[in-house]
């Protein structure tokens, strides 16, 4: 089985949120996802790879904007979730099938419940189904303010049953050749072609500095890190201008993700590594899962900060 296909509506509303020089599109109904972020300035960087209104409104796959990871990030492998009292099966994704990927937060439509010129708040209700079978409640709020994006998420458990839990974004950065990227990392979770690490080992002290230039021609990138220090730098030497993220605590594993040729780099801040509620019940350290027990909330945070000339 597969998971739920997103909706489609061609009447979807796209809400512009302004402060200062800064602008950002948000289309609640496509999974929650930030269409576009950009500065209203001579240079008019884009921040976010964008998307259309026409493809956000489409229901279709895009590969662009910025969508919230709830309530887990990436893969879980074969779409079995490893439980105490016996696996139970998930729905695969049709992009990453045969496994889950990335959770239901990202294919259903959210509802607004708080809009100003700065700022958007709205919520996500899940009834437990194939996609992920326990109940829960989660918030997102997308503020501009003080130069800068910040996001929020809130995960609030409704499940009568202890529930894995973990949060994230997955935001698409432009990359036409000339980015740059600079973080700290202490741990690498080494990527096989099948994308699902078994563990992970520390990084020389040498290594843990991460540097990443793209440069054409440019390789297929899947990296996935661990016991970041939570801030990370993208620089765009040909447009004069860079941005910072920010990550709240909890999102201490980044993911690190670019298909060949493709004209954007995402670097994922994410509470867990890829397929961490296996990987935990198989005895792993250091994979960054949560248990949620009923009526508990998992908070994150991201903020982004345009840098210009």
């Amino acid at each position: 089985m597969q998971a739920s296909a997103p909706q489609v509506n061609p009447e979807a509303a796209i809400f512009l949120l302004r402060a200062g020089a800064l602008r950002v599109e948000v289309c609640p109904e496509f999974g929650g996802r930030l269409l576009r972020f950009w500065s209203e300035t001579r240079q008019q960087p884009q921040w976010l790879h964008p998307i259309s209104h026409e493809e956000a409104r489409n229901g279709q796959h895009v590969r662009g904007g910025c969508f919230p990871l709830v309530p887990y990030s990436n893969r879980i492998r074969h779409a079995q979730l490893a439980r105490p009292e016996g696996d139970l099966q998930l729905s695969a994704d049709p992009l990453g099938a045969p496994h889950a990927m990335h959770g239901p937060g990202w294919r259903r439509p959210w509802t607004v419940i708080k809009h100003g010129d700065g700022s958007l708040a709205m919520e996500l209700m899940h009834r437990a189904d194939r996609d992920w079978p326990f109940e829960f409640r989660a918030e997102q709020f997308v503020r501009l303010r003080a130069g800068q994006l910040e996001l929020e998420l809130r995960l609030h458990a409704l499940a009568a049953q202890p529930m894995p839990a973990g949060l994230g974004w997955h935001p698409y950065f432009p990359d036409h050749g000339d980015v740059d990227l600079q973080l700290r990392a202490r741990r690498d979770w080494p990527v096989p072609a099948d994308v699902m690490p078994v563990g992970s080992v520390p990084l020389p002290v040498v290594q843990r500095l991460v540097h990443l230039r793209r440069h054409a021609p440019r390789d297929a990138l899947v990296r996935a890190l661990s016991e970041w220090d939570g801030s990370a730098v993208l620089h765009w030497p040909s447009q004069g201008c860079a941005l910072s993220l920010k990550a709240s605590r909890l999102l201490r594993h980044v993911i690190l993700f670019a298909p060949t040729d493709a004209p954007f780099l995402c670097v994922e801040p994410v509470s867990h590594a890829i397929d961490g509620f296996n990987l935990q019940a198989r005895g792993l350290r250091n994979t960054g899962t949560r248990t949620l027990a009923p009526g508990q909330t998992l908070r994150a945070s991201l903020r982004m900060q345009p840098l210009e000339r």
